[in-house]
């Protein structure tokens, strides 16, 4: 179930104003005077700051709602542990999220952080692919038995493997630095997905 927070979320700022403007031209305008210039831009959606804490990622178009709604259902779903924690969402359209304030991922932060470096991470990613798609016989032994091993050892890494096995999310978004974030769990360092709004639905629909 969504959780729904209606206050204003600093004294200038508030989300009921801005669920209550109707464009999406005019919810950006509201954004730009309340909040500053963008932190992240992308086709669909915009990402701006709200406080040391939290972000605000606003719907451009529908390409941006349909993103939205995904990242929500992520959020939701077995395996938010991976993804920046949803505090606010819009109610009806899709149109806004508010979420924690993630650190971008350095390369030097996957050893300490996952256990592997960061080029070990991609091919596990790239090795996850071919085994969700039955490639098996194309991924050489040794690959295949260091991936092994990784699922039976790495809690984080098996997580990652679920995900790609039952989301099938495209492997750029995995393989990217910038596509990842490094927040505090409990005092515990942990992985996340910054920007997780992209399905094969939503690619298929307004990317191709």
């Amino acid at each position: 179930m969504r959780r729904f927070i209606n206050e204003a979320t600093d004294y200038v700022f508030n989300v009921k104003e801005l669920s209550g403007i109707s464009s999406f031209k005019g919810r950006y305008k509201y954004c730009i005077e309340h909040l500053g210039s963008p932190i992240g831009r992308g086709s669909g959606r915009v990402v701006f700051q709200i406080d040391d804490y939290r972000i605000l990622k606003l719907a451009l178009n529908q390409k941006g709602q349909a993103q939205n709604e995904v990242e929500i259902t992520n959020g939701q779903g077995m395996y938010s542990g991976l993804f920046p924690m949803i505090l606010q969402c819009d109610k009806y359209d899709d149109n806004w999220i508010v979420s924690e304030y993630v650190l971008p991922a350095k390369v030097s932060d996957f050893p300490e952080v996952v256990g592997v470096t960061f080029k070990e991470f991609c091919q596990f990613v790239k090795n996850s692919y071919m085994l969700s798609n039955m490639a098996n016989g194309k991924l050489d032994p040794d690959e295949k038995e260091k991936f092994i091993d990784y699922l039976d050892n790495n809690e984080e890494l098996h997580e990652v493997d679920e995900y790609i096995a039952d989301c099938q999310i495209p492997i750029g978004d995995l393989t990217r630095i910038s596509s990842w974030g490094i927040s505090d769990r409990f005092g515990d360092a942990c992985l996340v997905l910054l920007d997780n709004g992209l399905n094969d639905e939503v690619l298929n629909k307004y990317y191709r």
